[in-house]
């Protein structure tokens, strides 16, 4: 099987005179079943599909590049470029970019890709300082909180539970300081909820 590469145009990174391209691997001639009519067959050779993002290229005004996000194979599920609400004004409180990466082949099936286990990641404006936000959990949605300074972290923790039996949990991290900050308190109110749900009286 041979893999190649597929890639985006330059795209301007906001708060920054920096572009950005994010890189797939291109993989050829592997089969996919595809249904006709009634009979399932095997598409022919040549064929090709693009995967997750495998790195990403920072370039700067001048197209000139400094730098690639990883040094090793990965699978980027997201990579989240907040935007200013403002587009007549640049809002300078972003300064970072968040991924999900995911860098081990965590389900054995020979491939990193979507269906292993992604952790949040993020970095500033040039790809530099890629520092690891969360480990172990499971992340179901995150945004950028209180001027671009943090994240809330929506996720589940990370089991073998059927995912109608996971609960929703949050957490905060904390970009000057690194640190990520679970919110049990709201847990335990929405514990005391379902108390309420699940009570016959």
């Amino acid at each position: 099987m041979m893999q190649g590469l597929e890639y985006s145009t330059p795209a301007a990174v906001y708060n920054s005179t920096n572009f950005l391209i994010n890189i797939k691997p291109k993989t050829f001639d592997k089969p996919q079943k595809v249904q006709s009519n009634r009979n399932m067959y095997l598409r022919a050779p040549n064929n090709q599909y693009a995967l997750n993002d495998f790195n990403v290229l920072f370039l700067d005004k001048e197209y000139n590049v400094i730098g690639k996000l990883l040094d090793k194979k990965a699978s980027i599920k997201t990579l989240d470029m907040p935007n200013g609400a403002d587009p007549n004004k640049v809002d300078t409180s972003i300064n970072n970019i968040a991924y999900e990466i995911a860098f081990k082949d965590s389900n054995k099936d020979g491939t990193i890709d979507d269906n292993d286990y992604h952790d949040l990641y993020i970095s500033d404006l040039s790809g530099k300082d890629l520092t690891q936000m969360t480990k172990g959990i499971d992340v179901k949605e995150f945004e950028f909180i209180n001027n671009h300074s943090g994240l809330m972290i929506t996720y589940t923790d990370r089991s073998n539970l059927a995912e109608e039996y996971k609960i929703k949990k949050f957490a905060v991290y904390n970009i000057a300081t690194k640190q990520l900050r679970k919110l049990t308190e709201v847990d335990k109110g929405v514990e005391e909820i379902q108390k309420i749900l699940n009570n016959p009286k």
